[in-house]
């Protein structure tokens, strides 16, 4: 018989109200499970809960396709020639935060603007991590403690193991800022002291793996960022770095196909900084470069939060819808 690629594509939550029961796939749920004729010009109208057009496929037959789909989900045997099986799923989304002031702001706008579910924990408030089997990506915030605070932060050794099993089991991953570097020391890379403290806004080039990353050469080469960090990251073992900067080089880097870390805050509001220069408001003090103050960096932000919020939902549109296949184990 021969052998075609699973057409997988990730629905929203409207698609998902008739989930079927009978498909065996962790972490997803299957809102349809058909049979589509793979030549059609008619955007796929055959489709077919019973199977293809003359061909009726009972329950028993789609149960023993889904067992082959779990154990390969790139190949699977056609059931005739010209005939492909279509395989919806619905995306379920976790955002951990680890301080109250530190949220997904346009991460969230994204994921609601998208109507996909998610979920937002907040390990400050001493919710545990829940299992990964029902979410299809994660997102690892930022927040003021480092990664080696882990005496003072108990959650952060929670969290490193949870990190590890998700990049394990394959899922989306995004890290930000903390986020990012969290990811990094779960890969083994070191977290340290950066050259120097980044807080406001500040230009990241693309490198030229970045300039043809899936998601990443949809951006401009060079664009500003908005920044609040001291820390910085070795680029793991077997990662690629994608975005960088003459004052900090390692920017952005992806892990394989699902793993990305930004050091730069993409889901920042304008409201949002103008909460963080207020609440972190020590951190300016002894800084003598006017690019830090707080005055400037407001002002910077009325002129450049509009475009930046164009650069990082492009970017995270394209995370989110990312095809899920092999990503759910």
């Amino acid at each position: 018989m021969r052998k075609i690629e699973v057409m997988i594509t990730p629905f929203t939550l409207d698609e998902v109200k008739n989930a079927s029961a009978k498909a065996n796939l962790q972490g997803m749920t299957v809102t349809e499970v058909g049979c589509f004729l793979t030549g059609c010009t008619k955007s796929n109208k055959e489709f077919s809960r019973k199977g293809p057009p003359g061909r009726q496929s009972s329950g028993d037959h789609f149960h023993q396709l889904f067992n082959n789909f779990s154990k390969n989900p790139s190949l699977f045997e056609l059931p005739s020639p010209g005939i492909g099986i279509a395989i919806h799923l619905a995306m379920n989304v976790l955002v951990v935060k680890h301080v109250d002031i530190e949220g997904p702001g346009l991460i969230e706008d994204c994921l609601r603007q998208e109507n996909i579910s998610h979920q937002v924990l907040n390990l400050e408030s001493g919710l545990r991590l829940p299992k990964l089997d029902h979410f299809t990506h994660v997102v690892i915030l930022g927040g003021p403690m480092n990664v080696y605070q882990e005496d003072r932060y108990p959650f952060l050794r929670t969290e490193d193991f949870f990190i590890k099993e998700a990049i394990q089991r394959g899922k989306s991953i995004l890290g930000i800022c903390l986020g990012a570097q969290l990811i990094a020391k779960a890969l083994g890379a070191k977290v340290f002291k950066a050259p120097v403290k980044e807080i406001g806004w500040y230009d990241v080039s693309l490198t030229r793996i970045g300039t043809i990353d899936p998601f990443f050469s949809q951006l401009p080469n060079t664009f500003p960022v908005f920044q609040w960090h001291e820390d910085t990251f070795e680029i793991p073992h077997s990662a690629i770095l994608i975005a960088t900067s003459s004052l900090v080089p390692h920017q952005a880097f992806r892990y394989g196909d699902n793993a990305y870390g930004l050091q730069f805050h993409l889901e920042v509001t304008q409201q949002m900084i103008r909460e963080w220069v207020e609440t972190y408001e020590d951190e300016f003090k002894g800084l003598k470069s006017p690019l830090l103050s707080k005055p400037q960096i407001l002002a910077n932000t009325e002129l450049k939060i509009k475009p930046y919020k164009e650069v990082g939902l492009k970017f995270l549109r394209s995370f989110f819808r990312k095809s899920l296949k092999g990503g759910m184990k």
